[in-house]
């Protein structure tokens, strides 16, 4: 008996031994492949540039990165490693040991071609994209490496406050040194693109259903900020329903003149002129549109771009309805004079979807929507197909017409009648 139980001990303790020679540490293999990018950003109010500087931890991980300056006018160009400015690129393989950097000058004034501005560094305040200043870049790593990146600003004196779309890795009292963690995923380099705000600014913030809205514009313009967030909250339980998935943060940027007379969408952000009405005489919402834009993310293929346009036209007006913040006959009213403004369109498959095209866009997406609910008996409608469009990189009216086919087990007659409106266009010959 004694010597049956020392026998199993000895296999216990032998056993115990085994397990106790554990393999290396997984979590230690991975954060050797991950590298962390850090943006850091100045301001020289005197010349309206803006001072970057780039630092990569662990840089042996990453072979070349070759960026885009067509767009992109750097001054000052200094890094470590080597670099080379050739052909409207600059291509910089950095250290193989160490943090590698890399710094540099870029004046921020843009200028649209009818004048207006999209970016500009003032003397009390800042507004631009991300991408503005961080030009598109061909990156090379290492296999399986992934990054981690945050972007960090120092403010000129008398500049009190930033804003991104990003999360805040600072507390709100850092307001001149603050921080943001960049969530971006579609690369593993991660610029820094959507709206930023810096300077003299006015913030209004507001957790609306499980989203941080933020509203923000220099101090002085008239911008609409509690009005913005009473409209959003008013029909926020709507997009919840059409999109279901919401990000966890939004920003809403806005100034006068001389800035773009419209709006714009980014990642996380959106900027809208502070003499937009958030809801127009004619029945649309150029917030909500481009709210949508910001939610939705759906882009389109060459000579596609009506499908982005149409579906957020289409949703301005849709999202306000449903809400119940118009009637019926209103709706009718507004369709009446979408169909009048793009009587004259004859293609939807231009290269960017202008007034008139947007509109009859829109057009198509409330005959889609009457379709789906009719073919469904009620079941699904619009919002069972821009979800399913959600999940792709740029879409083409095929992926409408494979789409419908995929919830319904049909094919179209509206897709078939409208054909003729984009036939230029990649579609299907049904």
């Amino acid at each position: 008996m004694k010597f049956f139980l020392h026998l199993v001990l000895l296999v216990f303790f032998s056993q115990s031994a085994v397990f106790a020679q554990s393999p290396p540490d997984s979590g230690n293999v991975k954060s050797k492949s991950i590298f962390k990018i850090t943006y850091d950003v100045g301001f020289s109010v005197a010349d309206s540039s803006v001072l970057v500087k780039i630092f990569i931890s662990n840089s042996a991980l990453i072979r070349s990165l070759d960026f885009n300056l067509r767009d992109h006018k750097l001054e000052k160009i200094k890094a470590s490693g080597e670099w080379v400015e050739k052909d409207q690129r600059l291509v910089w393989t950095p250290p193989e040991t160490g943090t590698a950097w890399l710094k540099y000058k870029i004046k921020l004034v843009n200028q649209r071609e009818n004048g207006a501005y999209d970016a500009k560094v003032g003397e009390d305040w800042a507004l631009f994209r991300g991408d503005d200043i961080v030009p598109p870049v061909k990156s090379r790593f290492t296999a399986g490496a992934t990054s981690k990146s945050k972007i960090r600003f120092n403010l000129p004196k008398g500049w009190h406050s930033v804003n991104t779309g990003w999360p805040r890795l600072t507390s709100e009292k850092s307001k001149r040194n603050a921080e943001f963690k960049i969530v971006k995923r579609e690369t593993r380099f991660d610029r820094p693109v959507g709206w930023i705000i810096a300077g003299d600014i006015g913030t209004r913030r507001e957790l609306i259903g499980d989203t941080w809205v933020s509203v923000s514009a220099p101090v002085g313009e008239d911008f609409r900020r509690m009005d913005m967030l009473t409209l959003l909250h008013f029909v926020w339980p709507e997009m919840q329903k059409s999109f279901r998935k919401l990000p966890s943060k939004v920003l809403l940027v806005g100034a006068g003149n001389p800035f773009w007379r419209g709006g714009l969408s980014a990642p996380n952000s959106l900027f809208l002129h502070t003499e937009r009405p958030m809801v127009s005489e004619n029945g649309t919402s150029t917030l909500l549109h481009e709210f949508v834009h910001v939610i939705t993310g759906i882009r389109g293929q060459k000579s596609h771009d009506w499908i982005a346009e149409g579906l957020a036209e289409f949703y301005s007006v849709e999202l306000l309805y449903r809400a119940g913040g118009i009637s019926e006959s209103r709706r009718k009213r507004v369709l009446a004079e979408l169909d009048e403004w793009s009587e004259n369109v004859t293609r939807l498959d231009v290269d960017y979807s202008t007034g008139p095209v947007t509109a009859k866009a829109a057009l198509f997406f409330f005959a889609l929507d009457d379709e789906l609910k009719s073919v469904s008996g009620g079941k699904m409608n619009i919002d069972d197909l821009t979800r399913q469009l959600r999940n792709q990189d740029k879409v083409s009216a095929e992926d409408i017409r494979k789409t419908f086919v995929l919830l319904t087990g049909k094919k179209s007659a509206v897709y078939r009648k409208w054909r003729k409106w984009f036939a230029g266009a990649s579609s299907s010959k049904e």
